[in-house]
């Protein structure tokens, strides 16, 4: 991904919370309007002592500032740059009206629109909402003595002027009264001038806040993005891994001797299992398959090596057992990760059916001579591949005949698990092959594979399934 991409990716994160952001502002307004609403009915039924005239056309304004924006929000879906501002501008409205009629009961709601700033995590915006509330503020107050209700609490009556009390004071106030200068003073020292501090506090906080949350979605949507590379590559290291393999289906169509199917699936994206089949010469033909210790990308670089130097030796006229052994000493040459590999390798003369085999520390493979019931080819094993440098391998020999099979796997078959954490077992997989010592190869091993899937369930794959099947002919 370029820098460019990153970019337009990043700004699309971003735009998608400000649509989500869009979308709980205007969910907040219209809450707002519904609060408004019911504040103006108390106060018309006495509850409340606001001048009814003026709580009047400010519920008129409230309604028009807060329910078209909400309207608009919810036409466009959140989904058009300007409204954001429409509604931030809105709830400053809203704010400064509701100040001027409930002037000493709403100290706390000139937060509300920076409240709603931070949800759009910007530190510029979070600022200019609260420079644009701080101002609001004053001239709500201003036009609140005028016109609205006041704080009685920091009211100035002018000079030889008496004020008459019947009922609440609210009601009692004529405007002629009142020494605005005097009152509007009052009020910025005593008031105003307290609530802007305890306002550049929350401010304070709210743009760490927004600050804070803008870095984390840049750096989770920068973790995604290195996800996303991540997956792409061991996606290309899987096709590659992949590609390494022979291709079944038709193998040697042109050679009668044998029949041959593999299969292979790694529990991770790349795994370090992996099959070989190959002519050495035109009446030589070698079978390997191995087991890498680990899992993921180490795991999968070592069985490239492996499979590479024991095909390169087998090729160039080794005798397996010498063959064997030299993949050892260049595998403990720098091994610096003590990894291991465990390997099971046959070459087939065709021309007589004899067979030389060498295992290091692998599982035993499974065969079926003359159609009889399957059993293990054991002897000693060897000891693993990358183990200790100067390690002798011993070959062994055997014949095939008409009919014989031979079935090779690793451990990830017979250790497969279920959801009961039990494993599949060399006997399940014994008495499968046993079922179906006749089918083909290629299909023996697909019912294997799905008898494998039946048996683990939901339960996930924790090892590398590679098996491989040849039946002389």
């Amino acid at each position: 991904m370029t820098q460019r991409e990153r970019e337009e990716k990043t700004q699309e994160v971003f735009k998608e919370n400000e649509i989500s952001a869009n979308n709980f502002t205007a969910g907040a307004l219209f809450n707002a309007w519904v609060v408004f609403f019911i504040t103006w009915l108390l106060n018309t039924v006495g509850i409340l002592s606001a001048p009814q005239s003026s709580f009047n056309w400010t519920i008129a304004f409230m309604t028009a500032e807060l329910i078209i924006p909400f309207y608009c929000n919810y036409k466009y879906k959140g989904n058009k740059p300007w409204i954001k501002n429409m509604l931030l501008g809105a709830a400053i409205l809203a704010t400064m009206n509701v100040g001027i009629v409930l002037t000493n009961r709403v100290v706390l709601f000139i937060l509300f629109p920076i409240l709603l700033s931070c949800h759009y995590y910007s530190k510029k915006l979070t600022v200019t909402i609260s420079i644009i509330t701080v101002i609001e503020n004053f001239l709500s107050i201003g036009t609140a003595i005028m016109f609205g209700l006041p704080d009685y609490n920091y009211i100035i009556i002018k000079n030889g002027k008496k004020l008459l009390v019947d009922g609440s004071i609210a009601s009692s106030i004529p405007r002629d009264v009142i020494d605005f200068k005097a009152t509007l003073f009052n009020e910025l020292i005593h008031g105003f001038l307290p609530r802007v501090l305890l306002l550049f506090i929350l401010v304070k906080v709210c743009i760490v806040i927004a600050k804070r949350t803008y870095t984390m979605i840049n750096n989770h949507n920068h973790l995604v993005r290195e996800d996303e590379r991540i997956y792409t590559e061991l996606k290309i290291a899987s096709n590659i891994q992949t590609s390494m393999a022979p291709k079944i289906l038709p193998t040697f169509p042109n050679r009668p001797e044998f029949d041959i199917a593999a299969h292979m699936e790694t529990a991770k994206e790349v795994g370090g299992d992996f099959y070989d089949f190959f002519f050495v010469d035109n009446d030589h033909f070698a079978v390997v398959i191995a087991d890498v210790s680990g899992k993921g990308v180490p795991a999968s670089l070592m069985m490239a090596v492996t499979k590479i130097l024991i095909k390169n030796k087998l090729q160039n006229g080794n005798s397996i057992d010498e063959a064997y052994a030299d993949v050892n000493r260049q595998i403990c040459d720098g091994n610096d990760l003590n990894m291991f590999v465990t390997s099971w390798a046959m070459i087939i003369e065709l021309s007589t059916g004899n067979v030389e085999y060498v295992n290091a520390g692998h599982n035993p493979p499974l065969a079926s001579f003359s159609g009889d019931t399957f059993e293990f080819i054991k002897e000693r094993p060897n000891l693993v591949l990358g183990a200790m440098e100067n390690t002798k391998y011993v070959k062994h020999c055997l014949k095939l005949k008409k009919g014989d099979l031979i079935y090779l796997y690793t451990d990830g078959v017979t250790e497969a698990i279920n959801s009961s954490n039990e494993q599949f077992g060399e006997e399940r997989l014994i008495n499968l092959l046993n079922e179906n010592v006749n089918t083909g190869v290629n299909d023996l091993l697909k019912l294997i594979k799905k008898d494998i899937v039946d048996f683990s369930g939901e339960a996930e794959q924790f090892d590398d399934i590679t098996m491989l099947a040849i039946r002389w002919n």
